[in-house]
């Protein structure tokens, strides 16, 4: 599955990693808080982490 920039770009969020949590099977975004500004971690199944600082 494939999420491109035509179906993000209607959608109400403030971050790329709001957009992308519940849409994508196999991918999990967690926050270290619910600050703007805050850590991100994205999990994407069979691969390492990605982090945002």
């Amino acid at each position: 599955m494939s999420l491109g920039s035509k179906q993000l770009k209607d959608i109400p969020v403030n971050s790329l990693a709001e957009a992308l949590t519940g849409r994508m099977a196999g991918v999990q975004v967690t926050t270290s808080e619910g600050a703007p500004g805050a850590e991100v971690q994205i999990k994407i199944r069979g691969m390492d982490p990605l982090h945002r600082i």
